[in-house]
């Protein structure tokens, strides 16, 4: 019995010491498994419709809907109606990237912008009391709004280098299946930093004019255009 008990003894301390092992082995399996990153075109086809989504979704609704209240400040009406409907628009097509939708919206946001900063220049009348209301929240808005986008035109850089990255694929059919991103890349890159220069040339005419009219705006909401 005691010499049975000795021979099954080794066979034991073999077994325990070789488990460890398999562990080891099976730890190293599972730290090798590397995760493979999109092609070029699928990665530019994520990044355009997060920068969409982005700019359709929220800025530009935001942005949007500021201006229909400083346009109703002066008295245009009909026209913050129509803002308002934009605003709705880009924000119910936000998952659907389409070059022609951005090109649209973002040129009335342009143009609207270049309109208030007029309508607010130095020389511009006092709001009536009734509108002040109007003003302050929609100069808020504006303010956020144009700080939204100017952050989203930050990540354009990462854009242009996966554009790049298409640019320098030979497969005919990657190609095609990347031209509708591309297209739409082309206008981000080209329309968003100009969208952002306009806004910020109309938020710094908001600033002032709310200074010289002796009207708040939210602290914290005019720090982005300090020393612009």
């Amino acid at each position: 019995m005691f010499i049975l008990t000795l021979l099954c003894l080794p066979v034991v301390l073999h077994a325990s010491v070789n488990e460890p092992n398999h562990h080891v082995a099976t730890r190293a399996s599972r730290s090798a498994i590397v995760v493979q990153e999109p092609d070029p075109v699928t990665a530019l086809q994520q990044k355009v419709g997060d920068i969409y989504k982005q700019v359709m979704g929220s800025a530009m609704p935001s942005l949007l809907g500021a201006q229909a209240k400083l346009l109703e400040a002066r008295g245009s009406k009909d026209q913050a109606a129509l803002l308002r409907a934009t605003a709705a628009a880009a924000q119910a097509g936000a998952n659907k990237v389409d070059r022609a939708s951005w090109e649209q919206i973002q040129q009335v946001a342009s143009e609207s912008s270049k309109q208030i900063g007029s309508m607010f220049a130095d020389s511009a009348s006092a709001v009536d009391n009734a509108s002040r209301t109007l003003f302050i929240d929609g100069a808020k808005g504006f303010l956020d709004g144009t700080a939204q986008t100017t952050g989203i035109a930050q990540q354009l850089s990462g854009l242009q280098k996966s554009v790049e990255a298409v640019s320098k694929l030979r497969n005919p059919m990657q190609m095609r299946s990347a031209k509708p991103a591309l297209d739409v890349a082309s206008v981000m890159l080209s329309g968003l930093p100009a969208l952002t220069q306009t806004e910020t040339a109309t938020a710094k005419a908001l600033i002032s004019y709310a200074q010289k009219q002796k009207l708040p705006l939210p602290a914290g909401s005019t720090d982005l255009f300090k020393g612009n």
